[in-house]
């Protein structure tokens, strides 16, 4: 069962999203308006050759929120299993929320993308943090060019306080380190049609699974079926349905 919380602009794309968003199968949908402001958007290139991406983002309205907006999710976030947050938004109203959900126990998912260096800050409320082989190599501050550095650069994201790193790998899989184990759980093959939405894709089933009690191998494992399933449609929001993952699954 999903909250999800947003905030737009009075524009087009605006109206749009809220058309869209009132179709999606959410729980539950709080959602903001900016006056005179523009809906945060993106322009997605992908390669016809090799389906990776490239993503230009005005973040516009996500830009915007507030610390009484932010407040007035306090509720659903307390009686949430998991709170997945990313960084499109601005950075203090993500800081109140993702500090909130931590001090009320709910597990909570950090993905650090885009990369801003406020990132630094946030890590010590992040349960488990999600980035990208880029993203970590940010984090780190060192270049990752091999699994040595990979390893060396989880110790490094975990030491500045999030309980669990999940360094994502693309069509490498991704790299699990916990405090007590380094672990790569390999990639589902697929046809690569297009990759726009594959860390959404893996960040939101990790969340979900998480919320449905699985453990942390068996929720990684289902969110990188649900992820490679993904970069075989086009588009960033169009994804699996469960229980194709879950035939997916079942061909292991």
């Amino acid at each position: 069962r999903t909250h999800f919380a947003v905030k737009l602009g009075d524009d087009d794309f605006g109206q749009k999203a809220k058309i869209f968003l009132r179709g999606a199968p959410l729980e539950q949908l709080t959602c903001f308006e900016q006056p005179q402001c523009a809906t945060g958007s993106a322009v997605v290139m992908v390669s016809e050759a090799t389906g990776d991406n490239a993503i230009v983002i005005n973040p516009g309205a996500n830009q915007t929120f507030t610390d009484g907006e932010i407040a007035a999710c306090y509720k659903a976030i307390g009686e949430s299993n998991v709170f997945l947050t990313q960084m499109e938004n601005n950075p203090d109203a993500t800081a109140a929320a993702l500090k909130y959900a931590h001090n009320r126990g709910v597990t909570t998912i950090l993905n650090p993308a885009p990369w801003r260096t406020e990132i630094n800050d946030l890590i010590p409320w992040a349960t488990l943090i999600t980035p990208n082989l880029t993203e970590a190599a940010a984090i780190a501050g060192m270049p990752l060019p091999d699994e040595q550095a990979i390893r060396k650069a989880a110790e490094i994201i975990r030491a500045r306080g999030a309980r669990v790193v999940l360094i994502t790998l693309g069509s490498a899989g991704c790299w699990l380190f916990d405090g007590e184990r380094h672990r790569r759980f390999k990639a589902f093959p697929v046809v690569n049609v297009d990759t726009s939405g594959a860390g959404d894709a893996f960040n939101g089933a990790l969340a979900a699974r998480l919320a449905e009690s699985d453990n942390l191998d068996a929720a990684i494992i289902y969110a990188s079926a649900f992820a490679a399933l993904a970069v075989e449609r086009e588009g960033a929001a169009n994804m699996p349905e469960h229980r194709a993952v879950m035939d997916k699954l079942n061909k292991m």
